[in-house]
């Protein structure tokens, strides 16, 4: 039964994964035809692409692509805040991207199903960095006012889900270790 469980997990995983990386991916692509105000018709024919359902395939697997360039990117931009919060506030450390990791994986020891929710909420969690990251771009390359306040309104609306979802993941975490603490 474990065994099933944790197939089922990998591949629940594997899918927020995908989704973590294509979602924003593609989202940035359009915003920057959108920006150049290019449609995507044109692209697609330009590309050779004469179904217009190859033309949305190859923006998914364009957005995979600008995704997992994203996820670099924005887990680096995160990753050098916490770290540097932690020097600043030495009790933060517990909450950099290393040290939430060695959490997970010491839950992991204790239950495989628990850390696989602590996975999806992980990937959440990457899926709205990864967001951000293309609202700010989006917002710092906006040439067009109604693009600018957009823009920032994505931004705003971003910045409140990636810390939602952050603090869940915490949260979560911290619920898990106090449980199995208190536990023993």
């Amino acid at each position: 039964m474990r065994e099933e469980a944790g197939g089922l997990a990998v591949s629940l995983i594997s899918l927020y994964d995908l989704l973590t990386r294509v979602i924003p991916g593609s989202i940035a692509l359009i915003a920057l035809l959108w920006s150049r105000q290019v449609p995507l018709s044109s692209v697609a024919k330009e590309l050779g692409f004469e179904d217009p359902l190859a033309a949305y395939v190859a923006l998914l697997a364009s957005g995979f692509v600008v995704g997992i360039l994203l996820t670099a990117i924005a887990a680096a931009v995160v990753e050098i805040m916490l770290q540097t919060l932690a020097r600043l506030v030495p009790t933060t450390v517990r909450y950099t991207n290393a040290s939430t990791w060695r959490r997970i994986d010491a839950i992991d020891r204790r239950s495989a199903q628990a850390a696989a929710i602590l996975a999806k909420l992980a990937a959440e969690v990457s899926l709205c960095q990864n967001l951000l990251l293309v609202a700010v771009l989006t917002f710092v390359l906006s040439a067009r006012p109604i693009g600018t306040l957009t823009s920032l309104l994505i931004l705003l609306v971003g910045l409140f889900a990636w810390v939602a979802r952050y603090v869940t993941l915490q949260h979560r975490i911290a619920s898990y270790e106090s449980q199995w603490l208190n536990a023993t």
